[in-house]
C-alpha cells in the first residue's frame, strides 16, 4: 500500500514537503515536492491513501496525567482540560492523543 508523507519545516506549519512512498519503500528516484498550507487540503483529498504527518519536535509535548482513583470516561474525554495549565496555547487549537493507562497514569 502506498502512503503520503508530509514533512513540515517549522512550528508555523505553513510550508511542507511531500512524497508518495510506494509499497516497496523509498527508491533513488523518489523525490520530495514542496508545497504550502493553501494546497494541503487539495493534496490530501487527491490522494486515496493513508497520510503520515511529520512535524517538528518543538511542536510536540509529551506529558502524563495522574488519574483519580475511579476515573470515568468523562475524565478521559476531557483530558485536555485536565492539563490545560501546562500548555501555553489555546487548547482548542491543539490535538491530544492518549496512550494506555498504566498504574492510574495516562500518557498524553
Amino acid at each position: 500500500m502506498s502512503e503520503l508523507i508530509l514533512r513540515f519545516h517549522d512550528e508555523t506549519l505553513d510550508d511542507f514537503d511531500w512524497l508518495v512512498m510506494q509499497e516497496g519503500g523509498v527508491s533513488q528516484s523518489t523525490q520530495w515536492h514542496s508545497s504550502s498550507e493553501s494546497a494541503l487540503a487539495e493534496l490530501i483529498s487527491s490522494q486515496n491513501m493513508p497520510a503520515i504527518f511529520v512535524i517538528p519536535q518543538q511542536c510536540n509535548l509529551m506529558t502524563h496525567f495522574e488519574l483519580p482513583g475511579k476515573a470515568s470516561r468523562q475524565v478521559l474525554s476531557s483530558i485536555e482540560f485536565q492539563i490545560e495549565d501546562q500548555l501555553g496555547e489555546d487548547i482548542e487549537l491543539q490535538h491530544f492523543a492518549t496512550g494506555d493507562i498504566l498504574d492510574d497514569t495516562v500518557p498524553i
